[in-house]
């Protein structure tokens, strides 16, 4: 394994995962997920068939995908994994997608300090653009 350094755009900082600096297992998909239908949210496994990420589950992976796709209700399965304490360590997207951070933004805001108590946290969105996010095809951690 090559180790390489990637710059992003943070566009949620997240509360972090205690584990959070610590390498994960990548999941990568060139196709955008959508979330609304296309993840459980008691499981965090992809349910959508055509998906490339079908039936792997995306709780504490550090998630890259293009973009979310679909409806805004994208954000309350995110924020739903997220209070289920199934939510990916980190979300890296190439690009910019309002409709994940929303999710993490008021998990954030509405539930705070609720998940800190329970142990829950809120994982980071980061836009890596296109070169970032190519340099992480391939790739099975990060």
């Amino acid at each position: 394994m090559v180790a390489f350094t990637l710059e992003g755009k943070v566009l949620v900082h997240g509360t972090g995962d205690s584990d959070a600096s610590s390498p994960g297992d990548l999941l990568y998909s060139s196709v955008a997920l959508s979330f609304w239908g296309g993840v459980d949210p008691e499981t965090a496994v992809v349910l959508d068939h055509t998906h490339p990420l079908h039936r792997k589950s995306v709780a504490g992976s550090l998630l890259a995908i293009p973009s979310g796709r679909g409806s805004c209700t994208g954000s309350q399965v995110l924020l739903e994994l997220i209070l289920n304490g199934c939510a990916p360590k980190a979300i890296f997207t190439r690009d910019v997608d309002p409709i994940l951070c929303v999710g993490a933004i008021i998990a954030d805001e509405v539930f705070g300090e609720e998940m800190v108590a329970k142990g829950l946290f809120v994982p980071p969105v980061v836009c890596l653009g296109n070169d970032g996010f190519d340099r992480l095809a391939g790739q099975t951690h990060a």
